[in-house]
């Protein structure tokens, strides 16, 4: 049995953590087939069509401990598996813990407010 993983994070309409993870015996060809689409996530300055052929050409190249990465902007997309039995996705702020924290501290000034 194979198994596709979304997980997504946002912050006031913004994309924060794109989390897809494909394992399984057939796991490179869910993959081949559903990656390229799910790559295709909008933010600002991802050009839909080049994340999609990244992701294709990405996924003939995976070795474990050995991410592929693209940069769009502030946001890293990561493309890593073990070419057998797992793929992941993963789309985020660059400086994903530097941009999370103001954030936080934003939302507990928020809820101290609402007290």
């Amino acid at each position: 049995m194979n198994t596709l993983r979304v997980i997504v994070d946002s912050y006031k309409d913004e994309l924060t953590l794109y989390w897809v993870t494909i394992s399984g015996p057939n796991a490179e060809v869910m993959a081949q087939r559903y990656l390229p689409v799910l790559a295709t996530v909008w933010f600002e300055g991802n050009v839909l069509q080049e994340a999609a052929d990244w992701v294709r050409s990405g996924i003939k190249k995976v070795s474990p401990g050995k991410p592929i990465v693209r940069r769009v902007g502030d946001v890293e997309m990561a493309l890593a598996g073990d070419r057998n039995s797992i793929y992941s996705l993963t789309i985020q702020h660059k400086d994903y813990q530097s941009w999370l924290s103001p954030r936080i501290k934003e939302m507990k000034e928020q809820i101290l407010k609402e007290r």
